[in-house]
C-alpha cells in the first residue's frame, strides 16, 4: 500500500465537518488543532497499545496492531499511515470525538464510526506465528517399538514453525 500524503489538518477538517454536520452547527470552531492532534495521537496509541514483539522466538514475531502511525505534533505534518487507512481513521475519529462536542451521532454516522474502527483493526492486524512445542509429536505417535522418539525426529524442534 502507498503511504498517504494527507496531513493531520486534512483529517481534522474532514472529521470535524462530519461531527458538526451531525450536530447541526454551521462552522468549525476556531483553534481546535492542538486538541485534535492530541486526541488523534491518543486514539491511535490506544489502538496500538497491545502491540508487542516476541523476541523469545527466532525469527521474532510481532503480535497485535501496528498502523505504522507516527505521532504528529502539528496539523501541518503528513500522516505516516497507508492511504487506505485515512477514511477509516476519519470515520473512527468522528465517533470518538463527537461526545467531546456534545454531539449525538445519527445512526448512519455511528455505524460508519464503528466500521472505521473495525477496518483499522483489521488492516493493521499482524499475523501471529505459531511455534510448536518440542513435546508435540509430528505424526500419529502410535509407534510403540521402544525407540526414543525425541531423538528420531518424530517431535518438532523447539520454536519450529
Amino acid at each position: 500500500m502507498a503511504t498517504t500524503t494527507d496531513t493531520a489538518e486534512q483529517v481534522m477538517n474532514r472529521t470535524l465537518k462530519l461531527i458538526i454536520v451531525a450536530g447541526g452547527e454551521s462552522s468549525i470552531p476556531g483553534d481546535m488543532s492542538d486538541d485534535f492532534v492530541y486526541a488523534m495521537n491518543k486514539f491511535v496509541a490506544e489502538l496500538e497499545a497491545n502491540t508487542w514483539i516476541d523476541t523469545t522466538v527466532t525469527p521474532n514475531v510481532t503480535y497485535g496492531i501496528d498502523l505504522g502511525y507516527t505521532a504528529v505534533s502539528a496539523v501541518s505534518e503528513t500522516l505516516t499511515i497507508d492511504d487506505g487507512m485515512v477514511r477509516p481513521l476519519i470515520n473512527a475519529l468522528a465517533g470518538e470525538m463527537a461526545p467531546e462536542y456534545g454531539v449525538v451521532l445519527p445512526p448512519e454516522l455511528a455505524a460508519r464510526a464503528r466500521q472505521g474502527r473495525r477496518t483499522l483493526l483489521r488492516m493493521a492486524k499482524t499475523d501471529k506465528g505459531t511455534a510448536f512445542s518440542s513435546r508435540l509429536p509430528r505424526g500419529s505417535g502410535n509407534e510403540n517399538d521402544g525407540t526414543n522418539y525425541a531423538s528420531t525426529g518424530n517431535f518438532y524442534n523447539a520454536g519450529e514453525q
